[in-house]
């Protein structure tokens, strides 16, 4: 075995494996876009009833805004209704009374991006806009594109 790196063949693993994936996202049932807690339960719940899902996000991680939880601190407030949801994937919640829960920020992020995987949801990160010159895009007459 060669102890050298052959940034070629590296290269060309890393794109063919990604042109492959892709080529199978093609035909799809649903495509989901954005990989935030919305997006993440959706392609989870919809692969899990045995539709055929990618999930598409422009950036090159997932999670959306949990990341940074609430005040940018690694934590995340719940209330009851979305207690379920989140209990599914085995997400620990503390309860802090009067129906409100509080979770951990990278353990909801990880164990959300992991059951919607296992469910069987292709996950394509980084494609589209890098934030860089985009343009937000909202109905004519409301200050998005189209507006005049």
């Amino acid at each position: 075995m060669s102890t050298e790196i052959d940034a070629t063949k590296i290269t060309t693993l890393i794109v063919s494996s990604f042109a492959e994936d892709f080529l199978a996202d093609v035909k799809l049932d649903v495509a989901v876009v954005g990989a935030g807690p919305a997006g993440l339960t959706t392609a989870r719940l919809l692969a899990a009833g045995g539709y055929k899902v990618a999930l598409f996000e422009r950036n090159l991680y997932v999670g959306g805004g949990i990341w940074g939880g609430g005040m940018l601190l690694p934590r995340l407030v719940v209330q009851e209704e979305a207690k379920e949801l989140l209990e599914e994937v085995g997400i620990s919640l503390k309860p802090a009374g009067e129906g409100y829960y509080v979770a951990d920020s990278v353990e909801t992020v990880s164990k959300c991006t992991a059951a919607a995987i296992d469910a069987g949801a292709h996950l394509s990160a980084e494609l589209g806009s890098s934030g860089k010159g985009a343009t937000a895009r909202g109905p004519p007459g409301r200050g998005g594109a189209g507006s005049d």
